[in-house]
């Protein structure tokens, strides 16, 4: 019997190693509690190109199925304008699967492209 636990274990590991997330990008879901103001002006990029020029006011985080809406929300609160992306990716248990995202808050002036 412990040879089929060990088994199904490692299936499940295996399993949990494929799932890819992605993250939703337009209208706010119903998870969201509450979108800040300002939250639907920044922009949230995995190009690094695009805050060249900015200054990083701090890292972003976020374990939801709100995916880049709480990243906004949490870089309006860092007086940022753009999300550089620097991780997709999802936790799970037995419960499901959540989306995770983290990345770099950066303010960048009205001039720079983004």
């Amino acid at each position: 019997m412990r040879p089929v636990r060990i088994l199904i274990f490692v299936i499940c590991i295996s399993a949990a190693g494929c799932v890819t997330s992605q993250l939703p990008t337009d209208a706010p879901p119903a998870s969201v509690l509450a979108v800040a103001p300002g939250a639907d002006s920044v922009t949230v990029t995995s190009n690094a190109s695009v805050v060249a020029s900015c200054t990083a006011v701090g890292d972003v985080f976020t374990v939801a199925s709100a995916g880049t809406w709480e990243l906004k929300n949490l870089a309006v609160g860092l007086h940022a304008n753009v999300v550089l992306l620097t991780a997709v990716g999802s936790v799970g248990g037995k419960s499901g699967y959540l989306a995770t995202a983290e990345g770099v808050a950066y303010r960048c002036d009205s001039s720079a492209p983004h």
